[in-house]
């Protein structure tokens, strides 16, 4: 029994942190959604191809003075650009080290029409979509409120269009 109880305790450890991991990096705040402008709180920078990078759509309004920093949980700056049509994929900007699966905040600010605008949110990096799971293997309930960059139709944030993930279930 002595040598069971350290196993024991590993596996019940590891699907604790599983769990854990799941409820606590998914989408909390919801996107970043107003007409002609879209910032998902989702992405897995993964490179199947499919909502790989972290990119704001603004549907080719003249955005000016922009800006956005997106630091980790430690309040760290792991990313920063200037330019609107910024494309991130994960990585740090200092290290180049791809960041762990996590929530990050970020701060946004532009001018457009009229307007200025000063955002701040979160967004979830998950890497799980490296399994290349099936469809069948879905979880959609774990990540019913995420908006992923598929589901921008060209003008819009389309939560109707399929987000083109697949998750592991627990």
């Amino acid at each position: 029994m002595k040598k069971l109880l350290p196993l024991l305790l590993f596996v019940i450890l590891i699907s604790s942190c599983r769990k854990y991991r799941i409820e606590h990096t998914g989408c909390k705040e919801d996107a970043f959604v107003e007409e002609g402008f879209f910032l998902p709180n989702i992405f897995t920078p993964n490179l199947d191809g499919q909502n790989d990078f972290m990119m704001f759509h603004h549907d080719s309004v003249l955005i000016s003075n922009f800006s956005i920093k997106i630091k980790n949980v430690g309040g760290i700056k792991v990313f920063e650009s200037t330019d609107p049509d910024f494309i991130w994929d994960g990585k740090n900007d200092g290290s180049g080290k791809r960041c762990k699966l996590d929530v990050y905040k970020y701060e946004m600010c532009f001018d457009a029409r009229g307007k200025h605008y000063h955002i701040k949110r979160t967004i979830v990096i998950d890497w799980m979509g490296e399994t290349k799971m099936k469809p069948s293997d879905a979880c959609p309930a774990q990540f019913e409120n995420c908006a992923f960059s598929a589901q921008w139709d060209g003008t819009q944030f389309n939560p109707a269009l399929p987000t083109n993930e697949y998750f592991p279930c627990d």
